[in-house]
């Protein structure tokens, strides 16, 4: 197994979201009160920070998940093979180890917010997943570490994701417990890394990393295929373009764009003055 450090610098997707991971860890544990969209902005700035070619942040500013049960809408790709999920956050409450609010409901409607977020991606074919946000202590009981590429931290559990559907599962079993949930997770930065699980190539491309680690989380085969573009709101939104978000969309906090640019890499490897030999 590798250790973080040995992350090439071609990779900086990746590392930067172990680092988000690790961030989201040691806020946790010296800010308790931090709630999830709080959390969200910071992390997401901070990836675009780390990397500002690769990632572009689309925020909505609309209210917030008034029709939908997503926070936000994720593509990872590459210039001609995309994969998207809608993805709702949930932050550890860390005395009591459990996730306490997976059973919310929207509005009035009595509707399980899981419901929503399952139908509204499964209406775009769109995979449905759970980022959570943790800190225990030392003294705790720590999930299995569940990767094959990298050494184990516990830091890089500071988030996690797990299937929406099998969530939906522990919800109805009133399964909110860490030890419930964390047996059925992988950290973030495996949909950024791990190439383990996609098709068996060292060189994967990231979209097929990002399937890989949603048809492990999903226990089964029918996770959504990847597509040649995202769709049209986001990359006209992309764009600086002002436009009128479909219904199932405007409610949204907004949509992540990961895409994998080699070429940045290598012309930036271009740029660099050659040590003297």
């Amino acid at each position: 197994m590798r250790e973080l450090y040995e992350i090439p610098d071609r990779d900086r997707v990746c590392r930067a979201f172990a680092f988000a991971a690790s961030q989201t860890w040691g806020e946790i544990r010296d800010f308790p009160e931090l709630e999830e969209g709080s959390i969200t902005d910071y992390r997401l700035l901070q990836l675009k920070r780390m990397c500002p070619e690769e990632i572009t942040i689309i925020k909505f500013n609309k209210p917030k998940e008034a029709h939908t049960g997503a926070d936000w809408e994720w593509w990872f790709g590459t210039d001609h093979e995309w994969f998207g999920m809608r993805v709702q956050a949930k932050r550890l409450d860390v005395p009591a180890l459990e996730y306490s609010h997976l059973d919310h409901t929207i509005g009035k409607s009595g509707i399980l917010q899981v419901d929503r977020l399952i139908a509204d991606a499964a209406q775009r074919n769109l995979y449905a997943m759970y980022c959570f946000y943790n800190y225990w202590s030392p003294s705790d009981a720590l999930p299995l570490w569940p990767c094959g590429t990298f050494a184990k931290r516990e830091e890089l559990w500071g988030a996690s994701v797990a299937d929406a559907e099998i969530v939906r599962d522990r919800i109805r079993t009133k399964s909110k417990k860490l030890g419930d949930i964390g047996p059925v997770s992988f950290p973030l930065m495996c949909l950024a890394c791990c190439r383990g699980h996609a098709g068996g190539a060292s060189d994967a491309p990231l979209p097929h990393r990002a399937r890989g680690i949603a048809g492990v989380l999903s226990r089964r085969r029918d996770v959504p295929p990847l597509v040649p573009h995202p769709p049209w709101y986001a990359t006209q939104a992309q764009s600086g373009k002002n436009l009128d978000l479909p219904a199932g969309v405007a409610d949204l906090d907004g949509i992540l764009i990961v895409e994998e640019r080699p070429a940045i890499y290598e012309e930036r490897q271009s740029r660099e003055p050659r040590r003297p030999a």
